[in-house]
């Protein structure tokens, strides 16, 4: 039995270019430039400055907790994000009617971005085991005055 050998070599491709008759013409003649030419750039961009986008607005949830206190009275007191190592000095409790259906010593109010309305956050439910409960719908209360 003859052994093969492997082709080592390859065929080179071939191009070819061929342009018989120009595909646009015109009996005009070519324009001429006029005025100096313009600098070369030298391997580096031209000098040009674009504004920076204008900065986004961050609207954040607002939200407060009501306290109901010993006398019956209840209080709202707005919640703060503090940064570490920061001092914050947000402003301090103001007396607010206690809202109908507040359940417990204190609770939420919550305005959410784009909103006009404050709703009252309801706690979970307390559901048998394996069993998903949807929560109670949060009543409209009014927006506590900062």
């Amino acid at each position: 039995m003859a052994f093969r050998t492997m082709r080592r070599t390859f065929a080179a491709p071939l191009v070819m270019t061929l342009a018989a008759l120009p595909a646009c013409g015109s009996d005009k003649a070519p324009l001429e430039r006029s005025g100096p030419n313009p600098p070369a750039l030298q391997g580096r961009l031209p000098d040009v400055t674009t504004p920076p986008p204008p900065p986004v607005e961050v609207v954040k949830t607002r939200s407060w907790t009501v306290h109901r206190a010993g006398d019956g009275r209840c209080i709202s007191e707005p919640d703060y994000d503090c940064p570490p190592n920061a001092k914050c000095n947000p402003p301090g409790p103001s007396d607010y009617p206690c809202p109908d259906g507040m359940i417990g010593e204190h609770q939420q109010i919550v305005l959410h971005p784009g909103a006009v309305d404050c709703y009252l956050v309801q706690p979970p439910p307390k559901c048998p085991p394996n069993i998903a409960c949807n929560p109670p719908a949060s009543p409209r209360v009014d927006c506590p005055e900062d």
